[in-house]
C-alpha cells in the first residue's frame, strides 16, 4: 500500500444521527453525512463530536457505515473525555489490524494532564485539563510507526469579552 487518505470531519452531534427515531431532519442529514463519508472514500477518518462510549461509536461503524470501517478503541477503554461529543478513529477494514490507540497516560506523560490558563475572560489564573481528550492512532505503514493525533479545538468565545477586559 503506497499512500493512506486521511480525513478529519466534526459532525456536530453526530449521535443524533444513531437514534432508533430519527426526524425527519435527522434522516436527511444522516444519509448525507454517509454519503459524504463513502463520496471521500478515506482510509482512515477522524471523527470529531463523536458518540459518547463504544456502544455509540459502534452504531455508526456497523448501522450508518455498514461495517466499512471499524472503530479503532482503546485497548483499556480509558478515552479520558468528558460530555458527550468524543473523538473517534474509524479505519478501513484492511488496516484495522495494524491500527491501535495510544494510551492517554502515555499522552498526559509527555504533554502534562492539566496546565494554568485564564478561563473564560477571567483575570485571575486558573488549571484546565481536555474536556474531550486528545486520541492518537498508531499505524502500523509499511513498517513505520505513524502516529495521527485526533483533536478537537474548541474556541472560547466569550460573550462581550471586550468590555470585561476593558472595565
Amino acid at each position: 500500500m503506497g499512500t493512506v487518505k486521511i480525513t478529519s470531519w466534526n459532525v456536530a452531534h453526530l449521535e443524533r444521527l444513531t437514534r432508533a427515531h430519527p426526524t425527519a431532519k435527522e434522516r436527511r442529514r444522516r444519509d448525507a453525512v454517509v454519503r459524504e463519508i463513502r463520496e471521500l472514500a478515506p482510509d482512515i477518518l477522524c471523527l470529531l463530536e463523536g458518540p459518547a462510549g463504544e456502544a455509540g461509536i459502534d452504531l455508526v461503524a456497523n448501522d450508518l457505515l455498514d461495517g466499512e470501517w471499524v472503530a479503532v478503541k482503546a485497548a483499556d477503554g480509558n478515552y479520558a473525555t468528558r460530555g458527550d461529543q468524543w473523538i473517534w478513529f474509524l479505519v478501513r477494514q484492511d488496516l484495522a489490524a495494524r491500527a491501535s490507540l495510544l494510551p492517554v497516560g502515555t499522552w498526559d506523560a509527555f504533554a502534562g494532564v492539566s496546565w494554568t490558563c485564564h478561563l473564560w475572560g477571567e483575570f485571575t489564573e486558573g488549571t484546565h485539563r481536555h474536556y474531550r481528550h486528545p486520541q492518537v492512532l498508531i499505524l502500523d505503514w509499511n513498517g513505520l510507526r505513524v502516529e495521527f493525533i485526533g483533536l478537537h479545538l474548541k474556541s472560547k468565545f466569550i460573550n462581550q469579552g471586550e468590555r470585561l477586559w476593558r472595565d
